[in-house]
Formats: structure tokens, sequence, C-alpha cells
């Protein structure tokens, strides 16, 4: 039986990973599946998912940017 070599973890592939994680948590804390209100008692930790969210999806962005960039050159 051969093993499998594993993948390296890259910088995209983890923000990815970071933002799943975010995201069932914003899940968790949310009245419904469309995430738009908090439970009752969980306003503060859904806002703060929700923020981690935003930053997490900005770091995706401009690494996909970066990705773009080193591509070109």
């Amino acid at each position: 039986m051969k093993r499998q070599r594993r993948k390296n973890l890259n910088r995209l592939q983890l923000f990815k990973e970071i933002y799943e994680i975010f995201n069932h948590n914003l899940l968790c804390y949310s009245q419904d599946y469309l995430m738009q209100k908090p439970k009752v008692g969980y306003i503060r930790e859904w806002k703060k998912e929700q923020e981690k969210i935003k930053l997490i999806r900005k770091l995706i962005m401009e690494e996909k940017q970066r990705r773009n960039e080193k591509n070109e050159s």
C-alpha cells in the first residue's frame, strides 16, 4: 500500500479554510440558514463573526490579486 503525499497548504487554501470556519460559526449564531439575524443572546458573537468574514474575504481577494500579478510577470 502506497502512502499518499500530502500537498503543502498554501496561503489561499488556508484563508479559504478559515473562511469556512468563520462561516460555520456565523451559522451557529444565526436564527436561520440565511444568516441575516442573530439568535437571541448572541448578538455580539454574531457581529464579531460577520466582521471576521469581511476581513478574511478581503485577505482572500488580496491573495488572489497577488497571485495574478505574480503569474503575469
